[in-house]
């Protein structure tokens, strides 16, 4: 609500650019939509581990009209598997639409103007990797990427694995994100994707820390560290 009340224009103008409209679209009245929810960072059944997820909204896909879903289901680790009858829809717009605030409104591909949010919290050649990354896909997908910006401070991420084993996160300058992301809308950009820095140090309360935690996961048991 906080964030809905000091930045409700710049979020309007983003969903509206981004596929969605204030208004309840018409669009899918007549047709079979579903929706796919996957958890994040509990070691989910479906879904939770590396890219197991597709297979699951590939099938739901098939028996519907419209899937909507999320990045965590639709990209495992570096997998991602494009769907034409797929609305790849991030959290808040898709916690929006659950509760009938917005409409769903396919957006052609390569159409929004998009902006790049780097942490500053990033090192420099890390930065510089990612905006080489950015012009690849300009140059080879006809990708609008309009403008990178960094965050005015660094972001702040921090990792924690939970008692009961499942990973969560947090954000400690949430300002500096929205501040960013008010000066990609300025300049234009219609969706913004955001890169942060993660730590590589964690220690858990059963005393594991980041390496063994990836080494597990790999093999199949445990949870995503990092994904929570």
């Amino acid at each position: 609500d906080y964030i809905r009340e000091r930045y409700g224009r710049a979020l309007d103008t983003a969903i509206a650019a981004s596929g969605f409209d204030t208004r309840l679209s018409s669009d899918f009245y007549n047709e079979y939509v579903t929706v796919m929810i996957v958890p994040t960072g509990i070691g989910a059944s479906i879904g939770g581990y590396a890219g197991d997820a597709l297979p699951a909204a590939m099938l739901l896909a098939e028996v519907s009209d419209w899937l909507v879903t999320h990045p965590n289901v639709m990209n495992g680790a570096s997998l991602y598997w494009n769907l034409d009858n797929v609305l790849y829809v991030e959290g808040y717009s898709l916690d929006a639409f659950a509760a009938g605030q917005v409409g769903l409104r396919p957006v052609r591909k390569g159409a929004n103007k998009i902006g790049l949010l780097l942490d500053s919290g990033m090192e420099p050649l890390l930065r510089a990797r990612h905006v080489q990354v950015a012009n690849a896909a300009k140059a080879t997908l006809g990708i609008q990427v309009e403008a990178v910006v960094c965050t005015p401070r660094p972001v702040g991420i921090s990792l924690n694995i939970s008692a009961s084993g499942a990973s969560w996160g947090s954000v400690r300058d949430t300002e500096a994100l929205l501040e960013g992301g008010e000066e990609l809308v300025r300049r234009g950009c219609e969706a913004i994707a955001v890169v942060t820095r993660f730590p590589e140090d964690l220690q858990t309360p059963q005393g594991d820390d980041m390496s063994s935690l990836f080494a597990r996961y790999r093999s199949g048991s445990g949870v995503d560290a990092v994904a929570g």
